[in-house]
């Protein structure tokens, strides 16, 4: 066996899938936790970032990344994983609309920024008197389904084990790890926003943020303009089903668990009523944390002292989009020591360990 990786959310599942394209093999371990963002996260893929609307850092490069690894992935497992979905993003203020006319005028933005929409996109539906515009190169991502396939795809090689990784049970030696019935040359930490508490690792300055989100119903359907649309006001409304929808998401940095709050709820449903006019009643609501690094990059490599040690992690909330593009790296990495951007290498903080 080639590695042996720690958790199989979002950045496990697909680390496994690039070392695979790399001729290697691997196993996972893996306990579900609940609060890890992969659970409960939407999956959205949004190449634009923030309230300036930047075109997200490296997008030319992860978005074509994205698709290819999620079109051969759903040929593999053979269920859809990717759908292309636009997303209306309102204008609510003068500053958006500023920022807007900004972004047209800036080439790089150009492909996303996509078509200007006048106000009355949805007639008694949208509240737009500022206009919006249909973002191009956005859709979501099937996390579950992902991880679902190659979770099967790895038992049916009794390379999966349900379990909390255990330190006490790690063996190490230069060039090799034991763990479980497992041996191999490394282990990867793709433990999420636990990494935090990794002992290995402790010396990355890790930025977790918790998120909650709402599972909504509505007996008003969407009208054909907006049908599969992500609808983005300040928070975000998926459409997941006939009248039924996601909505998020919060940031916290205080308390980092799968808790949902009263105040969570509060913020989601008045930012949608601003610009929404359909009546919405909650069926459901989670939380996840999401793993994040304080400079906003993901952390990908080898321990700098211990070299058959590794980590992938650090995707915030852009892992859809981030993840194939950096997991590929990564597994290149690991087989091949092709050397990984150095914006992601970890060991841009090799001088704060201990």
């Amino acid at each position: 066996m080639d590695a042996i990786i720690v958790g199989n959310g979002l950045a496990g599942s697909l680390l496994a899938d690039a070392l695979e394209a790399c001729g290697a093999s691997c196993a996972i371990i893996d306990d579900r936790n609940p609060a890890t963002a992969s659970r409960v996260a939407p999956g959205i893929v949004n190449p634009l970032a923030g309230k300036r609307m930047h075109p997200s850092w490296r997008v030319e490069a992860q978005l074509p990344a994205a698709r290819t690894t999620y079109r051969r992935l759903e040929a593999r497992f053979g269920v859809p994983l990717f759908s292309e979905m636009p997303i209306v993003r309102i204008l609510r203020n003068a500053f958006e609309c500023e920022t807007f006319a900004r972004r047209l005028q800036d080439p790089r933005a150009r492909p996303y920024i996509g078509t200007p929409n006048p106000p009355g996109l949805a007639p008694g539906v949208l509240d737009d008197p500022n206009g919006s515009f249909t973002a191009h190169g956005s859709g979501r991502l099937h996390i579950d389904r992902l991880q679902a396939g190659i979770e099967s795809r790895l038992a049916g090689r009794n390379r999966f084990l349900h379990d909390r990784f255990d330190p006490s049970r790690l063996q190490r030696s230069p060039g090799s790890v034991r763990y479980h019935t497992w041996a191999a040359p490394v282990l990867v930490f793709c433990e999420g926003w636990r990494g935090r508490e990794n002992s290995f690792f402790r010396h990355l300055p890790f930025k977790p943020a918790k998120g909650e989100m709402l599972t909504l119903e509505s007996d008003q359907p969407l009208p054909p303009t907006l049908k599969n649309t992500i609808i983005n006001c300040g928070k975000w409304l998926l459409p997941v089903g006939e009248n039924r929808f996601r909505a998020g998401a919060t940031y916290g940095w205080d308390r980092l668990d799968h808790s949902s709050t009263p105040q969570g709820r509060t913020a989601i449903l008045e930012a949608l009523a601003a610009c929404l006019a359909i009546p919405f009643r909650v069926v459901g609501q989670d939380a996840g944390v999401r793993p994040a690094i304080a400079d906003y990059r993901p952390a990908i490599g080898r321990h700098p002292r211990f070299p058959e040690l590794a980590i992938c992690n650090g995707f915030g909330s852009k892992g859809a989009l981030v993840a194939p593009w950096v997991t590929a790296q990564l597994a290149a990495y690991l087989c091949n020591e092709t050397p990984v951007d150095p914006e992601i290498d970890v060991r841009r903080f090799d001088d704060q360990t201990d």
